[in-house]
């Protein structure tokens, strides 16, 4: 598929919702209102699900570590990890 967007993980959680959240997509009806966040960690970054209805990247319940390259569902939204190194 086509890249719809880009989104800079700029402070130390993100939210992905429906309606609530730092990232929304009103036109989702598979996104809970707010469904996901990546959370950053010391050295890594940790995708959590906040209990929503249709899960997240298999059905995940809880947390996992996000690494470069990895991609993740939320409702009908893919959406694809570049971690790329900080610059002094």
């Amino acid at each position: 598929g086509c890249v719809t967007g880009e989104f800079a993980l700029d402070k130390p959680e993100i939210t992905i919702g429906r309606i609530r959240g730092d990232l929304t997509f009103n036109d989702d009806p598979y996104m809970s209102a707010a469904h996901a966040r990546v959370v950053a960690q010391p050295a890594r970054f940790v995708l959590q699900d906040l209990n929503s209805r249709n899960g997240v990247y298999r059905r995940i319940r809880d947390e996992v570590e996000l690494k470069d390259g990895d991609e993740f569902f939320v409702g009908e939204h893919v959406f694809r990890v570049e971690i790329k190194a900080l610059q002094n």
